[in-house]
């Protein structure tokens, strides 16, 4: 079974502190990242 991380508010935030720390601390197989606003530039970059 496949192990699925979903953050909610990942454009800013805690959010998007998790998004791009949590593969560093955690193993899973897909992280989702959902956002209602569009993502910095350099945040792009890092996904």
């Amino acid at each position: 079974m496949k192990k699925i991380a979903v953050v909610t508010g990942a454009s800013s935030g805690i959010g998007k502190v998790f998004s791009l720390t949590a593969g560093d601390r955690m193993e899973f197989d897909e992280l989702w990242a959902i956002a209602r606003r569009e993502a910095t530039k350099i945040y792009n970059r890092v996904l």
